[in-house]
């Protein structure tokens, strides 16, 4: 007997979305070798007309569905009613619940085989409905599969930052439990003086190595700073959903600990990583802190399935020339912001290279690629750009990894008094709200915005951009390629001391190679391990930042799935 799967709602946009959610289950159905059809009903009436008593009937139904196919919307829930019913029975067949009430959760929970699809502004009918319906063993699990278990706390803090929420998950053997967004309601004069007193560290962090105290008084600031975050985000709203993941953590200790900042633009520069309880270590050893941006899109590629292959990384070793000066576009504002600007050689970045393509000959199973000056052709010019853009776009779905070593440019931030919505005074207005990569070049090195390389990425295979650049982790950087469907960008808080960017390197590829290629839990253990190493002499363990931009979680976990490649 095949699977039949009956989809019903109470909107006529919605019921599309859950037609393909459920074309989607069946086609896993399918890939696991049973039939399976799916059916469109429009009442509970027409629900029961289709149902065969069969535990492979699959009910796909919105609570406030009617009782008949010429009724309106039924004020007394009639679908939810329906789905009680069919869980009453001795051997009922699996059912999905869809709604926007958080009630209906612990009532569907309580049901034989009934789960909860929850419905919000971010709802993704498809890959829930697959979630959902793997839970009950209808679709089986992903073979071979390096999504860990994970537990997660989203704080959402947009520019206006009374609207901030938090709320978490629960990923246990691919069951999701998940919470509602609570508000955190947090003030805006604070988050707007935290921020900027981030900004003013980072730009100090330059100068910390000039002597013993000024880095000690760096430090000092640096925890002060994370307490105040954690202050900031210490209501009973965060305690209520930060305890119920501790409790999940103490019952699982192999549980995988997660917290994302999704920040407005005005707020993400903060260094929200830094947050820490008093007279306790950062918050970053504890669990893995990553951001999102909160801009336009919002949904990604499906992640990749099937049997993994060789992780495939490009390196492009940007190296210059002592007082090199790059060539960037010709308008006012590149000649006002970066005319004069003169960079310095980065001798680190052969050892760099060197360490990254001592993984190749490893027992990874990983291919590292390199492109640099090494590549120069005999010619008078030449621009590393120019091959690098050749090779990802004559090869889109060669690499996984693309990792740049060289120098970023930002500009600074003007600081102007304006006005946002609510007639708060901001200073926020960037100079040039450009970001650009310096690649190698004759006669000159040549700065490419950040939005043309992303291009270069356009519907690539790449799921992961390494920026081994100072300051990198800037919200341009991570929107841009998040644009190009690039779900991750791992960078930098603040100047980089070249050496010490080759022991993060080291470390967090170690990890990722012995992990599962899982990035998250990569870049956690990379941390810890150099928080022992440098803890009182180099806060290289603190800096990177990592930008996983999906809005849903499970497309950032195991990220890096590298298919099957022809040679």
């Amino acid at each position: 007997m095949s699977w039949r799967i009956i989809v019903a709602s109470d909107d006529a946009a919605q019921g599309i979305e859950l037609k393909k959610g459920a074309e989607r289950v069946a086609a896993c159905i399918e890939e696991a070798g049973k039939r399976a059809e799916v059916l469109m009903a429009k009442s509970a009436a027409e629900i029961n007309g289709l149902l065969r008593g069969s535990g492979m009937d699959l009910v796909i139904a919105t609570a406030r569905l009617p009782e008949h196919p010429s009724a309106p919307a039924s004020q007394n829930d009639a679908g939810l009613k329906l789905i009680q019913s069919i869980q009453s029975q001795t051997r009922p067949p699996p059912c999905i619940l869809v709604s926007e009430c958080s009630e209906h959760a612990d009532m569907a929970s309580s049901l034989p085989r009934c789960r909860w699809l929850e419905v919000g502004l971010n709802t993704e009918y498809d890959a829930d409905c697959v979630a959902l319906a793997r839970q009950m063993n209808i679709v089986p699990s992903i073979a071979h599969s390096n999504r860990a278990d994970f537990a997660l706390i989203e704080i959402e803090v947009p520019d206006e930052t009374r609207m901030s929420t938090i709320k978490c998950e629960i990923h246990v053997d691919d069951r999701a439990n998940s919470g509602r967004a609570k508000l955190l309601g947090l003030n805006q004069k604070k988050v707007d003086e935290l921020v900027e007193k981030s900004r003013k560290l980072s730009e100090r962090f330059a100068k910390a190595f000039k002597s013993a105290k000024a880095y000690a008084n760096w430090q000092t600031d640096y925890r002060a700073l994370g307490e105040s975050f954690y202050k900031l985000l210490d209501t009973e709203e965060f305690k209520e959903q930060y305890n119920r993941i501790k409790g999940a953590l103490d019952a699982r200790r192999d549980l995988n600990f997660r917290l994302r900042f999704n920040l407005g633009r005005t707020v993400f520069d903060g260094l929200w990583e830094s947050m820490c309880k008093p007279a306790s270590d950062p918050l970053m050893l504890e669990a893995t802190i990553t951001r999102r941006q909160i801009v336009d899109m919002t949904s990604f590629d499906d992640p990749p399935r099937g049997p993994v292959g060789t992780l495939n990384v490009l390196v492009i070793a940007s190296t210059l020339d002592d007082n090199s000066r790059p060539k960037g576009p010709t308008d006012l504002l590149w000649q006002k912001v970066w005319g004069k600007c003169v960079l310095h050689s980065l001798p680190h970045i052969d050892n760099e290279v060197a360490a990254l393509k001592a993984f190749d000959n490893s027992r990874y199973d990983v291919k590292v690629d390199v492109l640099s000056v090494a590549d120069r052709p005999d010619s008078k010019e030449w621009s590393l750009a120019d091959l690098v853009q050749e090779r990802l776009t004559r090869y889109p779905n060669q690499y996984d990894v693309v990792h740049f070593a060289g120098h970023a440019l930002f500009a600074p931030t003007k600081k102007k008094p304006t006005k946002n919505i609510r007639g708060h005074q901001r200073k926020e207005v960037l100079e040039d709200d450009r970001g650009f990569l310096v690649f190698s070049g004759v006669p000159h090195p040549e700065a490419i915005s950040i939005a043309t390389v992303a291009d270069w990425l356009d519907r690539s295979s790449v799921a992961l951009v390494y920026l081994s650049c100072c300051r990198s982790s800037a919200s341009r950087a991570a929107a841009e390629f998040a644009r190009r469907n690039i779900r991750t960008t791992l960078g930098f808080s603040w100047d980089l001391e070249d050496e010490k960017a080759v022991d993060f390197t080291l470390q967090f590829y170690e990890k990722l190679l012995s992990n599962e290629l899982n990035v998250c839990s990569a870049l956690s253990q990379a941390r810890g391990h150099l928080h022992s190493k440098y803890r009182y002499g180099n806060p290289i363990w603190a800096s990177p930042v990592l930008l996983a931009q999906p809005t849903y979680w499970r497309h950032v976990e195991g990220v890096l799935r590298p298919p099957l490649r022809q040679p």
